[in-house]
Formats: C-alpha cells, sequence, structure tokens
C-alpha cells in the first residue's frame, strides 16, 4: 500500500490481546449510560485495575453520558501507584449514551471525543478496541464497518490545519529543566482486536485500513479548502490533482483557458474572465482493473475565491470564500479514496476551477454567454457563479456517458437559511438514485434532507432575452439554482445535485468535523460509490 499523502494524520496499528496488556498512552474504553452491562472484556480489564472503573461509575463520577470522557491515571504520578512493565499509562472512560441508542455517528463522535481528551494532555499513542464498546452490537454494520469508524472518528476528531504554521519549524522551541513545549497531536491510533481470532482480525484489520484511507482523503480535502486563496489558486489545485493521478496511477487531464474556449464553454469562462489567474478544467478518472458495470461522473465546484464580481460580496461575506472550492476539493479527494480502496464502480471526477474577481474584463450584469451546449443565459447576478461553471461541467460529464452524474457545491448561502450548517440539500431527478444518496448518508454520518424540483420553479428563470436567467431571485434560492442545474443535466437521468453550502465550513469544531474546511461529501460519496459496486 502507498503511503498515506497527508503527513499529519496519525499512523495505523493494530494490536491484539485482552485490554490490560495494550501497552499505549492512553487506552479508550467506552463506557454506557450508569455502566448499563459492562462488557466481559471491559470486567476483566476493570479487574486488573482493582474495580476502578466500577467505583467510578457507582460514585456518580462518571455516568456514560453521550461523549463524556474521564481519565484515570496509571503511572506513578498519581496516588494509584506504578504502572505495569506493560498495559496503558492512561485510561479514558467514554460515555456511550444508552445502549439502545447506539449507532455509527456515536462511535465516531466518542472516538472523536476521546481522542481529543487524549490530544489536550499531550498523548501521543492511543488505543481503542475495535467496537470501542468491547462488545457493542450496531444493526447493519459488522466489525469491518465498525473498525473503521472507530479510526476515523478518532483522526478526524484531532485534525488541525499545519500547513502554514510547519513554517515555524525553523523557530528554536523554548526549553528548560520543568518544562518542554510540545505540540498536541496523535502520532498513532491502535485499533485493539482483543478476541485474537484470526478470520476476525483480518477483518479488523481491513476495515480499520479502510478507514484510514478515507480519513487521509478528508485531510487532504480540509487542507485543500483551508489553503489561503493567494496559494491555493485554479493552477495549483490542478497540480494537486496531477500529483494525487501520479501517485494513485489515474487518469488526469488538465485543460487550460484556450482549450475550455476551444470546447466552447461561455458559461465557465464568463466568470473566469475578470481574474488575472487562468482557469482550469481539471478531471480525474479511476477505472477499476475489472471492468465496472457503473460508473459515475463526480462535478465539484471549485471556485478558488468568490469575490462575488462585479456583484461585489461585502467584506464580511468575502471572508471564508476561500472554501467556495470545498466541491472540488471533496471531489478530487473522494476519487482518490476510490482508488485506493479499489472500489468496483469507476467514478471521473470533474473540476471546473477558477476565480471569481471584478477585473477590468469581468462579466457585467446584464451580459449575455452562451454555454456548452448552446443554451443562451443571461446573467442578472454574477455572485451567482458556481451554477455557470458547473453548467457547462455537467454538459462535459455526458461525454463520459456515465450511470449517474452528481454535482457538489457550495453553491446558495439560501440553503443555509434552510437547513443549517449541519444539513445539506439534495436534489434529484431519479428516485433511486436519491435514496442510494440517502442510505449512504445514513451509513456516513453526513446528512442530506430532500429539495423539491417543482416544474412550476423553472418559471422564475425565465428571461426574455435569452433561453435562461443565471438567478431567479431571493424566493426559494437553493431550489432556483438546482433548477437551473437541471436544465444542463436535462433528459440525463440519473442527476443529483448536493449544495453544501451550509456543510463545507465549520465555525467550531463538533464531533468528527474540525474547525475551518469540513471535507463534507466525502465520507458520503465513497458510501455511495461502494453501494453501487454491490
Amino acid at each position: 500500500m502507498k503511503r498515506n499523502i497527508s503527513k499529519e494524520l496519525p499512523k495505523l496499528a493494530i494490536a491484539e490481546g485482552p485490554l490490560s496488556t495494550i501497552k499505549t498512552g492512553a487506552l479508550v474504553v467506552g463506557i454506557f449510560s450508569n455502566g448499563d452491562g459492562l462488557s466481559q472484556e471491559v470486567k476483566m480489564l476493570d479487574t486488573a485495575l482493582n474495580g476502578k472503573i466500577k467505583r467510578l461509575i457507582v460514585s456518580g463520577d462518571f455516568k456514560g453520558r453521550p461523549k463524556e470522557t474521564l481519565t484515570i491515571y496509571l503511572d506513578d504520578q498519581t496516588p494509584d501507584g506504578e504502572a505495569a512493565d506493560t498495559g496503558p499509562e492512561r485510561i479514558i472512560l467514554a460515555g456511550l449514551g444508552k445502549r439502545e441508542e447506539i449507532d455509527l455517528d456515536t462511535i465516531r463522535a466518542v472516538s472523536a471525543a476521546a481522542a481529543k481528551a487524549a490530544k489536550s494532555i499531550g498523548v501521543k499513542k492511543i488505543a481503542l478496541p475495535f467496537d470501542l464498546a468491547a462488545g457493542c452490537k450496531i444493526e447493519g454494520a459488522d466489525d469491518a464497518r465498525i473498525s473503521g469508524d472507530v479510526f476515523i472518528g478518532a483522526a478526524l476528531g484531532t485534525y488541525d490545519y499545519t500547513a502554514i504554521k510547519g513554517k515555524k519549524k525553523l523557530l528554536k522551541i523554548i526549553k528548560d529543566d520543568h518544562h518542554e513545549e510540545k505540540k498536541e497531536h496523535i502520532d498513532e491510533i491502535t485499533v485493539v482486536n482483543y478476541r485474537m481470532d484470526k478470520a476476525n482480525g483480518s477483518e479488523i484489520e481491513e476495515g480499520a485500513t479502510a478507514g484510514m484511507i478515507i480519513s487521509d482523503s478528508v485531510y487532504l480535502a480540509r487542507d485543500l479548502i483551508n489553503a489561503p486563496p493567494n496559494l491555493m489558486t485554479p493552477r495549483l489545485l490542478a497540480r494537486t490533482a496531477k500529483e494525487v493521478a501520479f501517485r494513485y496511477q489515474l487518469i488526469c487531464d488538465v485543460f487550460k483557458a484556450d482549450d475550455i474556449k476551444k470546447m466552447k464553454m461561455g458559461a465557465f469562462l464568463s466568470v473566469a474572465r475578470g481574474s488575472k489567474e487562468p482557469p482550469a478544467l481539471i478531471t480525474i478518472e479511476y477505472v477499476p482493473k475489472e471492468k465496472a458495470a457503473k460508473n459515475v461522473a463526480l462535478v465539484g465546484k471549485g471556485i478558488t475565491f468568490d469575490s462575488g464580481g462585479l456583484s461585489l460580496k461585502s467584506a464580511e461575506g468575502m471572508t471564508d470564500m476561500k472554501t467556495d472550492m470545498s466541491g472540488a476539493a471533496v471531489v478530487l479527494t473522494t476519487v482518490m479514496a476510490a482508488a485506493r480502496l479499489k472500489l468496483k464502480t469507476g467514478v471521473v471526477g470533474i473540476l471546473p476551477a477558477t476565480e471569481n474577481m471584478p477585473g477590468s474584463n469581468a462579466t457585467k450584469p446584464g451580459d449575455v454567454v452562451t454555454a456548452m451546449d448552446e443554451t443562451t443565459i443571461e446573467i442578472l447576478n454574477t455572485d451567482a457563479e458556481g451554477r455557470l461553471i458547473l453548467a457547462d461541467a455537467i454538459t462535459y460529464a455526458k461525454k463520459y456517458e456515465p450511470t449517474a452524474i452528481i454535482d457538489i457545491a457550495t453553491l446558495t448561502s439560501a440553503v443555509v437559511i434552510a437547513l443549517g450548517k449541519k444539513v445539506a440539500a439534495i436534489y434529484s431527478t431519479d428516485d433511486a438514485l436519491l435514496e442510494r444518496l440517502k442510505a449512504a448518508s445514513a451509513a456516513s454520518g453526513e446528512k442530506l434532507w430532500p429539495m423539491p424540483l417543482y416544474k412550476h420553479y423553472e418559471e422564475q428563470l425565465k428571461s426574455d432575452i435569452a433561453d435562461i436567467k443565471n438567478s431567479g431571485g431571493r424566493e426559494a434560492g437553493s431550489i432556483t439554482a438546482a433548477t437551473f442545474l437541471k436544465h444542463f443535466a436535462g433528459d440525463y437521468h440519473p442527476w443529483a445535485h448536493i449544495d453544501i453550502a451550509g456543510t463545507a465550513r465549520a465555525e467550531k469544531e463538533y464531533d468528527w468535523i474540525a474547525n475551518g474546511g469540513t471535507g463534507f461529501g466525502v465520507m458520503l460519496l465513497l458510501r455511495f460509490l461502494e453501494m453501487m459496486g454491490e
């Protein structure tokens, strides 16, 4: 297996043996509310600890509430006496809540909470039972899936964006006899197979490895989204795609402005006109070794910075607009992970990348442009630019004759008003595709809510001078944006649009979601592609 692309991702280790024998900085043990039904393995661990876990539960010092954590120190710096030569230095009790409510979301969230607790006290290596609760059963999830999500929760929950701060390595770290500054970072996550069964162990290792690959992809997506816009230009995004393709034997093409012009992508070019940074149309494709029965085209919006163009945003509204290429970051890293996981479904990622700037050659409100499919578009609002680049990219996607086209984009602020910042909107012209994406949403923990595409919304996009206009006004803003894209998907079924304007960025961390770019969509799309291959 080729090494992970992120240097910051914790290493994965697999260990076998009773929990009490695992040598690590902190061993995480999941506990249900009020200690409901401690498993035999946890009871054995508690016996080795002289009943400390049970006493903490009985005394009420630890209640097992969801994501509650409590650290038990086992070293000679505490009144508990000397630590054994083998075994953990600390135990982190992690609350799982009610047994009957346990699901994969809980597994990821609790793993993240425990890893954060370890990280906050400088622990470098942590270990978690492959099922977290040592005996926990989750309907519809096998040992491989649970062990993968245990790693995902712990890894994603402790993500930090360090690419720029890393330059501080040139500075000396102040040291003295009493204190040494250490960067808080989890270096290694051990997934423990306490059953010591070879067949079971193979399944656990396979699942944990898949979790590591998925986490690596989300790390890269977050890094791309969090990168400053003066660095993360279309050119750098294209270079990153080429590097990914080279490393994992993918097919990658980068089309420059002249190529885009030859392809008559007038909608795409209308957005790029105001910037000195040249646009790029990036394609990256994974073709399974065995001929795939199904192949999917993923289209990701790649506005590397959005000023709004001549329909200029406010200063406050522009602050986080480096996030506007989240769709492209998600698509790129999803294709990367699909290749590493050797999924049976083929996938091509299409990334239209450009800045949206108010330069002297910028598109003006009232301009009419011609899209790749020869649709004429009246541009009323240059800040409704994402749908313009996606229009041509969706048309281009049809040349691959995919089983399905899915676009993902930070498309509208209207979706944030409708659904908030933890749920993305999904639109689709195909019920079967919609149901599969909803199932993938439930499995991945990345939440979707279906939205309507009734025909009457098309009235808001009618233009007096062109085939269609790019803005339908304030009413039903997310829906009319999706309706605009539906025009370019045409009769090509199935097609879906995912609006991640609310979920692409988090103002503060929660569960396994980090502050800043979230990488929302990677886990969702990978679960979907996996289901397509079943």
